[in-house]
């Protein structure tokens, strides 16, 4: 076991694809039940965990909140019959503010020390009653587009606060 095994899948993630550039500059905190949330901005591949350079116990810390956040994102998923559970799941994801997503910021934040680092916010888009916030969730200042991000459906950045939506 290394420093790094929390963030390790059993076997190959399959939900994306490895990064293969060749300099890793940016990333970003996106969960994708894999328990290594960190994709790179320039290819949204996901980035393997010695390419980061962490601090001691960050990856364990990394490792811990991808699994509650995809805790809340199953239960969302699988919720669709209770609407209290549902909307509580979506809540937790959603709000800016909830436990999870400030937790999860301030992993961003720190990682961001080392490396340039974004944090995925995670917006329902399948209502039609969830328009998508046209400020960003910290600072209400007005997203802009993410230029160097392929292959995300949302594409809007507060680059102040580095969070994506």
């Amino acid at each position: 076991m290394d420093a790094y095994s929390s963030l390790r899948p059993p076997e190959p993630s399959q939900e994306l694809e490895p990064c293969s550039c060749s300099s890793l500059t940016s990333v970003m905190i996106y969960p994708h039940f894999s328990p290594n949330p960190l994709i790179c901005r320039a290819c949204s591949g996901e980035v393997a965990p010695e390419r980061v350079p962490l601090e001691p116990g960050f990856a364990h810390r990394l490792g811990r909140w991808a699994q509650l956040q995809d805790a809340f994102e199953t239960l969302w998923i699988q919720a669709e019959e209770d609407e209290e559970l549902e909307h509580l799941a979506r809540d937790a994801q959603e709000n800016f503010k909830s436990a999870l997503n400030q937790r999860g910021y301030a992993l961003a934040q720190e990682l961001d020390k080392n490396i340039d680092c974004y944090y995925f916010l995670f917006y329902d888009v399948t209502g039609a009653e969830h328009d998508p916030p046209e400020g960003c969730p910290n600072c209400s200042q007005t997203l802009k587009p993410l230029q160097d991000a392929n292959g995300f459906r949302r594409k809007q950045a507060c680059h102040a606060c580095k969070i994506v939506l």
